[in-house]
């Protein structure tokens, strides 16, 4: 759990950079969110011994209107 913290401060860290274009920012946070979603479907499976398909479905279409905000940050689309 602690380590989805430090990549949850990760992630809002490198969103500071998406604002002023640096090409790495962008790709640090795709990475990071891919870590994340790992991570919760891993601890999922050890506390419950099951995975609950609709925690992870929300998390992962969070996790695209955040790429598409990045996006349109990065590259003014």
């Amino acid at each position: 759990a602690a380590l989805l913290g430090v990549i949850g401060l990760l992630i809002m860290f490198i969103s500071l950079f998406i604002a002023f274009r640096i090409p790495l920012a962008f790709y640090v946070l795709i990475a990071s969110l891919a870590a994340m979603h790992i991570l919760t479907i891993s601890n999922d499976k050890k506390m419950h011994e099951e995975i609950n398909p609709k925690n992870h479905i929300v998390r992962l279409i969070i996790s695209l209107v955040i790429i598409g905000l990045a996006l349109l940050g990065m590259y003014k689309l």
